[in-house]
């Protein structure tokens, strides 16, 4: 018989690629939030500079790269408040040029994304499922799977504490960027970076740009050993 898609027997199709792909996006962002966030929630953060100007007026890339390929390599990069696409390439471009594993960025406004995915596997994805599989109104929405370059990459629509209390515990390493970070009260970050302390492992690291002073403190309080950060203009949070 011919194949029509020149694969090897048993070999997925792009579709069912995108199919699994979505689950597992899915499926990564479903534990249950606790119940006492939902009205922290609405005193958290809204506002931001996630620009690219912004991000590369804190950040020497010629310095930061090597410097923070240490704590990116094989590392999930989970860029909090990722902003635009603008402010998002400009951390996934030092993720990819570091060895990430996989990139994924969060905002709760939605997020352009159409240079971060190949054109015809989106079309494809959105013709068979509808826009409403990459860009769900309501929270933590997938809004899409992909890739920058060779590195996987997936953009999720939601409020920033709400998608880390969503993200299910990893065996995989992994490496926060908060940049730009503005408003927001104590309680709120406080069970921030008790998320990041279930979520993160010894040795993963915490990159706050622009410093949050509320963040940065809690952070040194709950297990987080503060260190400068070579080229970035700012501070890096290492688990202990």
């Amino acid at each position: 018989m011919i194949n029509p898609d020149n694969r090897e027997p048993g070999q997925e199709t792009e579709q069912e690629k995108i199919e699994r792909e979505v689950r597992e996006a899915r499926e990564e962002f479903s534990r249950p939030v606790p119940e006492e966030y939902k009205k922290i929630i609405r005193q958290g953060p809204r506002i931001g500079f996630p620009d690219e100007s912004f991000v590369l007026e804190h950040i020497d890339e010629e310095k930061a790269v090597p410097f923070l390929k240490k704590y990116i390599e094989n590392r999930d990069v989970i860029d909090c408040g990722c902003g635009d696409l603008a402010g998002s390439r400009a951390i996934a471009e030092i993720a990819e040029i570091d060895g990430a594993k996989r990139y994924t960025g969060i905002d709760f406004q939605y997020p352009p994304f159409s240079k971060y995915v190949d054109q015809r596997t989106l079309a494809e994805a959105e013709r068979q499922h509808g826009a409403k599989a990459f860009n769900l109104p309501e929270a933590n929405g997938l809004v899409a799977p992909g890739r920058f370059g060779e590195m996987p990459v997936a953009v999720v629509q939601g409020e920033m504490l709400m998608t880390l209390a969503k993200m299910k515990d990893g065996e995989s390493p992994k490496f926060f960027v908060f940049a730009g970070v503005q408003g927001g009260v104590k309680e709120y970050f406080e069970c921030l970076v008790a998320e990041l302390n279930r979520l993160c492992q010894k040795g993963d690291a915490v990159l706050e740009i622009g410093m949050n002073k509320d963040l940065g403190k809690i952070l040194e309080e709950r297990n987080f050993k503060r260190e400068f950060a070579k080229g970035c203009d700012s501070f890096l949070f290492i688990k202990q």
